[in-house]
């Protein structure tokens, strides 16, 4: 097929667009989040010493979950105090 080549395409990707009965772009899904902003701020101000791996085990989640939700909530570790920028 010339557009698989033109493109640079696989031509199962052209038979699935095909299938489809639009080819408008489907609506992105949300994203369920395990982690409640309000909550995780609430748990910095009464425990400000708690370390990262303490934290990620009061809230169920991975260390590097724990470490991501913190940096977009731009909160640091300074000098052993967890500061809300």
């Amino acid at each position: 097929m010339e557009a698989c080549r033109l493109f640079n395409i696989d031509r199962k990707t052209i038979y699935n667009w095909l299938r489809r009965p639009s080819l408008s772009p489907s609506p992105a899904k949300t994203r369920h989040r395990l982690l409640d902003k309000e909550a995780v701020s609430a748990h910095v101000k009464t425990y400000p010493d708690a370390l990262l791996r303490e934290r990620a085990a009061h809230f169920g989640v991975s260390v590097s979950g724990m470490w991501r939700c913190l940096k977009r909530m731009s909160i640091v570790k300074k000098n052993n105090v967890d500061i809300l920028k």
